[in-house]
C-alpha cells in the first residue's frame, strides 16, 4: 500500500514511494510498434512482461519488451519533453500515488505523427506473477 505524502504534490507522491515491483495498464496513441493496450509488469525497476490486453499473448522477450516504457521512464520522457517546449502539452496525475494517468504530447503542430498520448491506469504497487 502507497502512502500519500501531504504537502506535496501528486509526482512527488511516486518519486517518495519509489516502487520498484508495481503493474499497470496502457494505453498508447502513438504512432509505436507492436500493441498498444498492454499490462505491463516492472519487478526491481524494469520491465519483465507485458501482456497484449487485446490477445491475451504475454511478450517477455528483451527486444519487445524494450519498446515499453516504465512510469519512471514516462516521467523522464515528460521531463525532456518540458525543455523542448512542445506545442502542447497535457498531464494529469493520479492524486494518490502520483503516476502519470494521462500524458498527451504534440512536440510541433506542424509535425504530422510526432504526438503521444499514453492513458495508464490499474496501477497496483507490488509483485504479480504472469
Amino acid at each position: 500500500m502507497a502512502t500519500v505524502h501531504s504537502s506535496v504534490s501528486a509526482r512527488q507522491n511516486w518519486e517518495l514511494t519509489a516502487p520498484r515491483d508495481y503493474r499497470f495498464v496502457l494505453d498508447r496513441r502513438c504512432y509505436c510498434a507492436g500493441p498498444n493496450r498492454v499490462r505491463i509488469q516492472v519487478r526491481d525497476g524494469e520491465i519483465v512482461a507485458v501482456e497484449d490486453l487485446d490477445t491475451g499473448k504475454v511478450l517477455t522477450d528483451p527486444a519487445s519488451l524494450r519498446q515499453y516504457p516504465t512510469i519512471d521512464k514516462i516521467l523522464e520522457q515528460i521531463d525532456r519533453a518540458m525543455m523542448r517546449h512542445p506545442d502542447s502539452l497535457t498531464i494529469t496525475y493520479d492524486r494518490h500515488l502520483g503516476y502519470p494517468a494521462r500524458v498527451y504530447i504534440d512536440y510541433s503542430y506542424r509535425m504530422a505523427d510526432d504526438e503521444i498520448d499514453y492513458r495508464i491506469s490499474d496501477v497496483m504497487i507490488g509483485p504479480a506473477r504472469y
